[in-house]
């Protein structure tokens, strides 16, 4: 079993296809290889910081699982969405200079939760469907688009010869462009079950038992 935290897209991995009540609510997984477990409206920045209210619910949580237990981690999508472009430019630094700031705190936090004794994945962001407006931001598709694609690259190559495994279908909606095809999307910025087989082909890609 491979017990899936993170923001609202971890509600992919509910087997179902709705968003998953935020926790402490029960687990109401209908698919028996996972247990996913919506946090809401988290990011990526923050999964390093042991103080943040975000860390306290995930700390409590794995306090109740089994040492040694698969983890795989769900966040990075507000991050492309609402922030890092947004950052870029407001100091005036590059779009990867943004992107490598969130991921120092991202993985720093993916080896914190590693040391507290379990097995470590983290899955790339969400590629949100294009559409003329993104909630929640006033940056165009093409910008969050191509944030999230460079966030997904510098993220498989930072944690690239580590024991953290990265795993995603980036690329299959890029290749195919999927993110033109609602059935893939439940809403325009969640993934549908349809997606799902497709995640698991990649986790077992990298060696992750499912």
């Amino acid at each position: 079993m491979i017990y899936c935290f993170g923001d609202s897209h971890a509600s992919l991995y509910s087997g179902q296809d709705k968003i998953s009540q935020y926790w402490p609510n029960k687990w109401g997984d209908k698919d028996p290889r996972f247990r996913s477990c919506n946090l809401s409206a988290r990011l990526a920045y923050n999964l390093n910081n042991p103080s943040h209210y975000f860390r306290l619910d995930l700390g409590a949580i794995l306090s109740r699982i089994e040492k040694g237990s698969q983890i795989a981690v769900i966040l990075g999508e507000i991050d492309c969405r609402m922030h890092i472009y947004q950052n870029a430019v407001k100091n005036e630094i590059t779009l990867l200079e943004s992107i490598d700031n969130c991921l120092n705190n991202y993985i720093d936090g993916l080896f914190q939760i590693e040391r507290m004794g379990f097995s470590v994945a983290v899955q790339e962001p969400t590629i949100v469907c294009k559409q003329e407006a993104i909630f929640a931001t006033d940056l165009s598709w093409n910008k969050v688009h191509i944030t999230a694609l460079m966030f997904a690259q510098r993220l498989r190559e930072r944690l690239r010869n580590t024991t953290i495994k990265v795993f995603g279908i980036t690329n299959l909606f890029v290749q195919n462009k999927w993110y033109l095809d609602k059935t893939y999307y439940r809403d325009m910025e969640h993934l549908s079950q349809k997606c799902l087989p497709y995640m698991v082909e990649s986790m077992k890609e990298v060696g992750i038992n499912v």
